[in-house]
This record gives C-alpha cells, sequence and structure tokens, in this order.
C-alpha cells in the first residue's frame, strides 16, 4: 500500500498526519509536525493493537486508524514476463523485383523497429 493521508481526532481538534504501510499486517501513523506517532500490528488473534506510539494516546485511535486503512484501495503487483522473439512481422509489398543474387540484411534496433535492406526494384 503506498502511504497516504489522513487525520486521527485529538481533543483539540483533528491531527493531520501519514500513514505507512510497514509490514503485512502494521501501520504506522506520523503527525505532520512530527510529534505525534502510532504503530499498530494484528496481535496472534488478529485483533489490531498498538505496538508503540508517543503520549498522550487516545484508545480510540487504533479503530479510528483501521478504519481509515480499511478504506483505502488495494493495490495488486503484478509481474510480466516479457521474452525476445526471433520472428518479424512481414509488410505488404505492392509490386517488387528481387533481385536474388543479392544478399538481403535485417537489422532491428532495440525499440523492435525493423529495417529490410535489399535488392529490390520497384515496377509498375
Amino acid at each position: 500500500m503506498e502511504p497516504f493521508e489522513t487525520t486521527l481526532t485529538g481533543s483539540d481538534g483533528e491531527i493531520a498526519g501519514t500513514v505507512k504501510q510497514l509490514s503485512k499486517e502494521a501501520y504506522q501513523f506520523t503527525s505532520v509536525d512530527g510529534a505525534l506517532y502510532l504503530t499498530i500490528t494484528k496481535n496472534e488473534d488478529g485483533r489490531w493493537i498498538r505496538l508503540s506510539g508517543s503520549e498522550p494516546y487516545f484508545s480510540g485511535w487504533v479503530d479510528e486508524l483501521t478504519e481509515k486503512i480499511a478504506s483505502q484501495p488495494k493495490t495488486v503487483k503484478t509481474a510480466a514476463t516479457i521474452t525476445k522473439s526471433k520472428t518479424a512481422t512481414a509488410l505488404p509489398v505492392k509490386k517488387a523485383k528481387v533481385d536474388t543474387d543479392k544478399k538481403t540484411t535485417v537489422k532491428v534496433s532495440a525499440n523492435k523497429k525493423a529495417k529490410v535492406s535489399s535488392a529490390v526494384t520497384k515496377t509498375k
């Protein structure tokens, strides 16, 4: 999960900060001014608990933070394998004569465009 900005409810109003994922089951909220931080994780029973944090601490912050985390869109990481192909797509050729006694060369650049040079003459 990408870090995201959110707020927690403090005694004097909203506390703005950023949440980042530390591991699969651990998150940390850090206030914008750095005065407040809260790290939460799931215990062996699957309940969210406070792992560490600054004081003063409001017990409702764990529930509030887990609700904010749950409301974030989930991102799925995918991987793709790209293999090199040694085949080329044929381009349409209108009328052409090929001199079979001459050598034809094909050059393929890094962006996968092929350049063909050959002894070809156009006919009408």
